[in-house]
């Protein structure tokens, strides 16, 4: 997937007493926004990599909703902030990003997901959706890096020291869902790719065309040991395994089917007529993956959840 650019709010404290409530204090003011905004980065981040792994069209959409319900309940909040000592520009910047998230999500989003609703159809597909969700990211980190500077420009005029280990959290943070976002994503695209001409594999069996299926059967395998190779290649999460072994699995299983099952089925096909054991033998085929890939992509579905879960709070 597209790379992930997050801007790093730091949180800043100084030699003052702090009162949880005291807009008053710079320091109880500034850490509010970022609380807010981090929360809708974070919240973000989880949406987009659900997005594109989900084919649930009607659960994404409701997820889209109720993100939104979540940006207008932080927008609100900080639009019943008062200015701090009468001055608005980092209350102003906050605002101006939610909405930006809002201005995305009722509309760029949308488009997104028709997008996506084409997949299936090709690889130009997944790359204009890619394409549309990359300027999605650029919109909003013009809005982030406005608010940052907004940010630097108010602990400059406040004197605000920077506390290490609050800063330290924070990035660890932050960082953390994005490089698990990457990490997710990339595994998920090998998996597409595969997925995808092991489709186009199946709509070739009612033609009951050797030359067809068997062209698309040499290609499904290429794409699988492209798949396997570059899964390989890419560093586990934090010593994570298990998503990413499931999806080798997967790929896996796509690659001993071509190479065996829809082998003799291409065989078969290369007859003059076939035979009712040749029949029923096709059959068994669709109908044993039918029952396998339900439960293997369950399971590969339930890991990517359960890495999220584990790694972010």
């Amino acid at each position: 997937m597209r790379p992930l650019i997050v801007i790093i709010f730091v949180s800043y404290t100084a030699n003052l007493s702090v009162n949880a409530q005291d807009f008053s204090d710079p320091v109880v003011y500034n850490n509010y926004l970022i609380k807010e905004q981090t929360k809708i980065i974070k919240l973000s981040l989880e949406y987009l990599n659900y997005s594109i792994q989900s084919d649930d069209y009607d659960g994404i959409d409701k997820k889209r909703l109720e993100f939104l319900s979540e940006i207008r309940r932080s927008m609100n909040k900080v639009r019943r902030l008062p200015n701090f000592q009468g001055t608005a520009r980092l209350k102003r910047q906050t605002i101006e990003v939610f909405e930006e998230y809002i201005s995305v999500y009722e509309t760029d989003l949308i488009e997104s997901l028709g997008l996506k609703k084409q997949f299936d159809d090709s690889y130009q597909a997944l790359e204009a959706y890619l394409e549309a969700e990359s300027e999605v990211d650029d919109k909003l980190n013009r809005a982030i890096d406005k608010l940052y500077k907004a940010q630097e420009a108010f602990a400059r005029k406040y004197d605000l020291k920077l506390d290490e280990y609050d800063e330290v959290d924070l990035s660890d943070e932050i960082d953390q869902i994005s490089e698990l976002s990457k990490y997710s994503r990339a595994v998920f695209l090998e998996y597409f790719k595969v997925s995808w001409e092991f489709n186009e594999l199946l709509k070739l069996l009612p033609d009951q065309n050797h030359r067809k299926l068997e062209k698309q059967r040499l290609k499904v395998i290429e794409a699988c040991n492209t798949g396997l190779k570059n899964l390989g290649q890419i560093e586990p999460y934090r010593a994570e395994s298990e998503y990413r072994q499931l999806t080798m699995d997967l790929i896996q299983y796509f690659r001993t089917l071509s190479r065996k099952e829809f082998a003799t089925i291409s065989a078969i096909y290369k007859k003059d007529e076939f035979t009712e054991d040749d029949a029923e033998f096709i059959n068994k085929v669709i109908q044993d993956y039918n029952a396998n890939i339900r439960n293997l992509v369950l399971s590969w579905t339930l890991a990517n959840q359960y890495l999220w879960k584990e790694n972010i709070n």
